[in-house]
C-alpha cells in the first residue's frame, strides 16, 4: 500500500461541510486517519491520482488560472504549474533519443524534448546509424550483407569474398578475372579452375571427350576415351574383328563392332534375320535354325490339315497346309471355318453339335400366337403348340395377351402390369381434374383419365387458381392483384376500387373534371384533383412559384417568393456589402438591397470582405478573426525546437507579441530544421551529412574526406560517397539500380529483361523483352528494334481510303472513306464512327418508338426509346392513356357505365 498526498485547496467537500460555512479539515480517501497538515489525503495501493490533461492551446485558453494551478501539458509532455502570473514546467526538459530496434544504441535523429522520458527514448546520444536493425551499432561485429554494421562509416570492410569471372557460364572461373563482394556478382563464381572461360562445355567438372581438347582441365587430351573400330568391307554396319584400328570418329570403311563371318557378303551379319535358304544369315553358326515350317496333309482340300500327318520344310508341298484344325478331313464342308448349323453335325469341329444354334419356343395353349415363359422347348424348328414368343400373362384366354387393348373390365389385358385406369393405355377413359379448393372448378394442369370419377375430381378443368376457393369462373373481381373470374384479366371492374382522376400533364395533380374508377391508378391518372392548369406540367399545388407571370403553384397569387427570384440583401452604409440579417426575396433588386450578404457590420463603411485587416481591434474584413494578419502587423515565427531561431513556414503576422503561444515564436525565422535544436543557423558546421549551420550547403569543407572508406572522396569523383560500391571505375553491378562506377550510367552492361541484349549491347528500353536489336518491328507504337524509329516501314499509320484515319488510327474500315472516327452515325446497318456500335440511338434517322406494354397496337407517351428500327414490344404512336390494359386505346369501343375512358378520348362512359 502507497499512501498520496497532495495540497489540494477543495472548495466545496458536500459531505463533511455545512452549507452555511467553510471549515478547513482533513478529509481522508481509503485512510481513517488523513494526515493534518494536508487538505486531502489519498490511500491506495493500485491506483493514481490523474491530473487534467490539456494541449498548449487548450491550457492558455483557461481564463484567469489559479496560482498554483496544475495541469499535465499534452503538448510537451511536462506538468505545468501557473505561478507569478504565468505557467512554467515542474521539471527541466531534456533531450531524448529513441532506440526502435533495442540494440542499446539510440538514434541521434530521433530527438524528443520533454520533461519525462518517453517509452523507447534514452538520455544517451551514442549514434546508432540505423535504428531499424538491432544488428547495427557502433561496436557491432561486421558481417557481410551491404551494411555499415558496425557504425565505422565503412560497408563490409574486410569481409568480403574473392570472386572470378565465370564468362562461360559453366559454374568455373578464371583465376586471372577477379572482384571482390559479399555475394557473388551476376558472371562469378567461387572457384577459379576453369581452364578456357570461353567454353562452357570445358572445365574441370565436365567429362573428357573425344574431341582433340583438354575437357576436364587436367593437362591431358583424350585421354582414355578413343574407341576401337572394325573395317566393314561390305557395307552392312557389321566389322570384321581381324582388322581394326583406335581413333575418336569411325574412320571410313570402319564400324564399332565385330561380329560379321562374311564381310563379302552384305546380307550376312549378326544383325540379319535368319531365313530358310541354306546358309547361316545370323552369323550364330547355325544354318535355318528356327525357321522351318511345319505343314499338314489336306486330303480333302477345303484349306485345314490332319494333325496326325505331318511334315517340316522351308516352303508346303503339294497337298499339304500350314494349320491342322480339321476334325472330318474327308468332308471339305467340315472345318474349324465353317458356320455351325442345325443339322445333327459338328460343323465347326469344336467338339459340340448345333450348340448356339437351337431355338427356344414357348406352348401356346389358348392358340393367340403368345406363348407361355414357363413352358419351354429347345429345337431346330418349333414343334406343333408352340410359338418364338412367351408374353402371354393368361394362356388360358384368347383375349388377354401383349397384342390385345386394354378396356374397362378389371383384368390387365394387354400384359402390361397395368389394369384399367392404372394404365396410361387404356381404351375408353374420361379425363377427371382436380378440384383442390372444392369450388366445383378442376385445375387443367392436374387431370387423371379414370373410367369412374375419383374422390376430389370434377369433370371440368376451368379453374385459374384451385387453391383458392374464392377465385373461380364467374366469381366478383376484387382489387387484390387477382384474377379472381378467371377470365384473363387482373383487377378489371373491381366492386371495391376507387375514384382516379385525369393527369394530362403527368405532374401528379389530378383534373378534377375527368376521372375513373380502377383499384389502382391508371397511367395517366392519380388519386388527387387539385391542379388548376393539367395542361402545363410545371403548374400544381405546391410547384416553386417562379418569376412568369403565372399561377404557379394553384394558391391563387403570382409571382410570390419565386424559386428563381433572387435574394436582395439591406445595405444601410452603401459600402456594396449586404447585411446578412436583412433580405427579401424578388424578381428583380430594390432599392437600397445588394446581392451579396457578406458584411459584417453594415453601420460602418471601412468594414467589408474587401477591407484591408488592420491593428484597429475591428474585423476588417469580415472573416470571423479580429486583427488576423494585419497588413500593418509584425511577423512572429514558431520555434519548436526552442533553439532561438524560427520556422520560416510556420508563422503568424500578429499586432503585439503573443500570450501563452502553443509554442515558442521568435522573430528570426531562418531555422532549416526546426525540430532538431542543433541545427540553426548559430550552429558550426560538422561532417555528418546534414547542414548544420542552414547556409544551404551540405559538409562544407568536408569534400576531401572518404566517407564511405572505398578510396575516393567526392573531390575524386566519387558521386556517392556514402555507398563503397560505388567509386570512378569501380565494377558495375546488376540489378542494384546504383550508377557504380560513375560514369553517368545505371546497370549498363547488364541485361535485366533476359533477351540477350544490355544497354551497352543496344538495347533501348532493357525492361522490355521484347525490344531489343534482334527484335521484329511491328506495329504497336514502339521502337522493338532499337533503331530510333517507331513501326517504320510496315504501313501502320497508312490511309487507304484517304479519309484522314488508319486502321492503326482507330479506322475500323480503311477501304471506305465515309466510315472513320470523325464519321456521323446514320442508321444504315454499319458502324459508321468506329465506336463498337452499330446504328446507336441518336443516328441519324432515328425515330422515336413508344413502349407498348400491354400489346394493342397504341404507345406509351412517356415511355419512350430512340432507335433506328421499332425494338420489340414499341410502336410508332403514342396516343395510348393506359398502357396496362389491352381494352383501353383509341381504337377500342367506350364501354357504357363501366367508369373508364376506354377510347381515350378524354371522356368516361359518354
Amino acid at each position: 500500500m502507497k499512501k498520496f498526498l497532495f495540497a489540494i485547496i477543495v472548495a466545496v467537500l458536500t459531505a463533511t461541510i455545512p452549507c452555511t460555512s467553510i471549515i478547513a479539515q482533513s478529509v481522508g480517501i481509503n485512510t481513517t486517519t488523513p494526515d493534518p497538515s494536508a487538505v486531502l489525503d489519498v490511500f491506495s495501493g493500485d491506483k493514481g491520482f490523474l491530473m487534467p490533461r490539456l494541449s498548449t492551446v487548450q491550457r492558455n485558453a483557461i481564463t484567469a488560472p489559479a496560482e498554483g494551478l496544475l495541469i499535465l501539458n499534452t503538448s510537451t509532455g511536462c506538468i505545468n504549474v501557473f505561478y507569478g502570473g504565468t505557467w512554467s514546467n515542474t521539471s527541466e526538459r531534456k533531450n531524448w533519443y529513441a532506440d526502435a530496434d533495442g540494440d542499446g544504441f539510440t538514434d541521434h535523429s530521433s530527438l524528443k524534448t520533454s520533461c519525462f522520458q518517453p517509452e523507447g527514448y534514452f538520455s544517451i546520444d551514442n549514434n546508432d546509424c540505423n535504428d531499424n536493425n538491432a544488428t547495427v551499432y557502433p561496436g557491432a561485429t561486421e558481417v557481410c550483407d551491404g551494411l555499415d554494421n558496425n557504425c565505422d562509416g565503412q560497408i563490409d570492410e574486410g569481409v568480403k569474398t574473392t570472386f572470378y569471372a565465370d564468362a562461360d557460364g559453366d559454374g568455373y572461373g578464371n583465376a586471372a578475372n577477379t572482384t571482390m563482394a559479399c555475394t557473388a556478382p551476376i558472371g562469378f563464381v567461387t572457384n577459379s579452375g576453369d581452364c578456357d572461360d570461353s567454353n562452357p562445355a570445358i572445365n574441370p567438372g565436365a567429362t573428357e571427350v573425344c574431341d582433340g581438347l583438354d575437357n576436364n582441365c587436367d593437362g591431358q587430351i583424350d585421354e582414355g576415351v578413343k574407341t576401337t573400330f572394325y573395317a566393314d568391307a561390305d557395307g552392312d554396319g557389321y566389322g570384321n574383328a581381324a582388322n581394326t584400328t583406335m581413333a575418336c570418329t569411325a574412320p571410313i570403311g570402319f564400324v564399332t563392332n565385330s561380329g560379321d563371318c562374311d564381310d563379302i557378303n552384305p546380307a550376312i551379319n549378326p544383325g540379319a534375320t535368319e531365313v530358310c535358304d541354306g546358309l547361316d544369315n545370323d552369323c550364330d553358326g547355325q544354318i535355318d535354325e528356327g525357321v522351318k515350317t511345319t505343314f499338314y496333309a489336306d486330303a480333302d482340300g477345303d484349306g485345314y490339315g490332319n494333325a496326325a500327318n505331318t511334315t517340316m520344310a522351308c516352303t508346303a508341298p503339294i497337298g499339304f497346309v500350314t494349320n491342322s484344325g480339321d476334325c472330318d478331313d474327308i468332308n471339305p464342308a467340315i472345318n474349324p471355318g465353317a458356320t455351325e448349323v442345325c443339322d445333327g453335325l459338328d460343323n465347326d469341329c469344336d467338339g459340340q453339335i448345333d450348340e448356339g444354334v437351337k431355338t427356344t419356343f414357348y406352348a401356346d395353349a389358348d392358340g393367340d400366337g403368345y406363348g407361355n415363359a414357363a413352358n419351354t422347348t429347345m429345337a431346330c424348328t418349333a414343334p406343333i403348340g408352340f410359338v418364338t414368343n412367351s408374353g402371354d400373362c393368361d394362356d388360358s384366354n384368347p383375349a388377354i395377351n401383349p397384342g390385345a387393348t386394354e378396356v374397362c373390365d378389371g383384368l390387365d389385358n394387354d400384359c402390361d402390369g397395368l389394369i384399367d385406369a392404372s394404365d396410361s393405355n387404356l381404351a375408353g377413359a374420361v379425363p377427371y381434374y382436380l378440384d383442390s379448393d372444392a369450388d366445383g372448378y378442376g385445375d387443367i394442369s392436374n387431370v387423371v383419365m379414370a373410367c369412374s370419377l375419383p374422390i376430389g375430381y370434377v369433370e371440368n378443368g376451368l379453374d385459374c387458381d384451385d387453391i383458392n376457393p374464392l377465385i373461380y369462373p364467374g366469381a366478383n373481381e376484387l382489387c387484390n392483384g387477382s384474377e379472381d373470374n378467371c377470365d384473363g384479366q387482373i383487377d378489371e371492374n373491381p366492386v371495391d376500387g376507387n375514384t382516379y382522376y385525369a393527369d394530362a400533364d403527368g405532374d401528379g395533380f389530378g383534373n378534377p373534371s375527368i376521372s375513373m374508377q380502377a383499384c389502382a391508378a391508371p397511367n395517366g391518372y392519380v388519386a388527387n384533383n387539385t391542379d388548376c392548369n393539367d395542361n402545363n406540367l410545371s403548374i400544381y399545388p405546391g410547384a416553386n412559384e417562379i418569376c412568369n407571370g403565372i399561377d404557379d403553384d394553384c394558391d391563387g397569387q403570382i409571382d410570390e417568393n419565386p424559386v428563381d427570384g433572387n435574394s436582395y440583401y439591406a445595405d444601410t452604409d452603401g459600402d456594396g456589402f449586404g447585411n446578412p440579417n436583412i433580405s427579401i426575396q424578388a424578381c428583380s433588386l430594390q432599392n437600397g438591397y445588394v446581392t451579396n450578404n457578406t458584411d459584417c457590420d453594415d453601420t460602418q463603411t471601412a468594414v467589408n470582405p474587401n477591407a484591408p485587416e488592420i491593428c484597429d481591434g475591428l474585423d476588417n474584413d469580415c472573416n470571423g478573426t479580429i486583427d488576423d494578419n494585419p497588413v500593418d502587423g509584425t511577423i512572429y515565427y514558431y520555434d519548436f525546437d526552442e533553439d532561438g531561431y524560427g520556422n520560416p513556414t510556420a508563422f503568424e503576422v500578429l499586432c503585439s507579441p503573443p500570450i501563452n503561444p502553443p509554442a515558442a515564436m521568435v522573430l528570426d525565422g531562418t531555422d532549416c530544421d526546426d525540430f532538431n535544436f542543433s541545427v540553426n543557423p548559430g550552429t558550426p558546421e560538422i561532417c555528418d551529412g546534414a547542414d548544420n549551420n542552414c547556409d544551404g550547403t551540405i559538409d562544407e569543407g568536408c569534400d576531401d574526406l572518404d566517407n564511405d572508406a572505398d578510396g575516393y572522396s567526392t573531390a575524386d569523383g566519387d558521386c556517392n560517397d556514402w555507398d563503397p560500391t560505388s567509386y570512378p571505375g569501380a565494377p558495375e553491378l546488376c540489378n542494384d539500380f546504383a550508377d557504380n562506377d560513375c560514369n553517368g550510367l545505371v546497370d549498363e552492361q547488364c541485361d535485366t529483361d533476359g533477351d540477350g541484349f544490355s544497354v551497352l549491347d543496344g538495347d533501348c528500353d532493357d525492361y522490355d523483352p521484347a525490344v531489343n536489336p534482334a527484335a521484329t518491328e511491328i506495329c504497336d507504337g514502339l521502337d522493338n528494334n532499337c533503331d530510333g524509329q517507331v513501326d517504320e516501314g510496315l504501313g501502320c499509320n497508312q490511309d487507304n481510303d484517304g479519309d484522314g484515319y488508319s486502321a492503326y488510327g482507330g479506322d475500323c474500315n480503311d477501304t471506305n472513306p465515309a466510315i472513320n472516327p470523325s464519321a456521323v452515325e446514320t442508321c444504315n446497318g454499319i458502324d459508321d464512327d468506329c465506336n463498337g456500335v452499330i446504328d446507336d440511338p441518336y443516328s441519324i434517322g432515328a425515330q422515336l418508338f413508344f413502349r407498348d406494354a400491354d400489346g394493342d397496337g397504341y404507345g406509351d407517351l412517356l415511355n419512350t426509346v430512340l432507335s433506328c428500327s421499332m425494338p420489340t414490344g414499341y410502336v410508332a404512336n403514342s396516343s395510348d392513356c393506359n398502357d396496362a390494359s389491352a381494352n383501353v386505346n383509341p381504337g377500342h369501343a367506350e364501354v357504357p357505365a363501366n367508369g373508364i375512358d376506354d377510347n381515350c378520348n378524354g371522356q368516361i362512359d359518354e
